[in-house]
């Protein structure tokens, strides 16, 4: 009987490990970027919907904080990419750290244009 428990628990405790979450994914353009001083963050709001966004996330908006060096060079990729008006990938990093309902990005690139 105890050989069968750990073959049946066995792999519910690794469904349960590997368990994915949910992590916000978009590939448009960025339709504003605001910015909260208080909290040392920028937030960036897509154009188009965000795929699974995170459960934390209650809009379309992705959050950068500019209290880090790789926050800082998020925020300058993505105020080019406003201004050049040049779509972008972002995936978020399914948790929202730095400020409650906005999802914050783990990465993103540039998405050339078609011609």
């Amino acid at each position: 009987m105890k050989r069968f428990n750990s073959i049946l628990l066995t792999p519910l405790i690794m469904l349960a490990i590997s368990s994915p979450t949910f992590a916000g994914t978009t590939t448009s353009k960025i339709v504003e970027l605001g910015m909260i001083p208080a909290a040392n963050l920028v937030w960036v709001q897509m154009a188009g919907p965000i795929t699974t966004p995170a459960a934390c996330s209650l809009n379309r908006l992705f959050a950068i904080s500019l209290g880090t060096d790789g926050g800082r060079s998020t925020y300058k990729m993505v105020l080019a990419a406003q201004v050049q008006n040049l779509p972008v990938t972002i995936y978020g990093t399914g948790s929202c750290k730095t400020y409650s309902g906005i999802e914050d990005i783990l990465y993103i690139w540039y998405d050339p244009p078609t011609s």
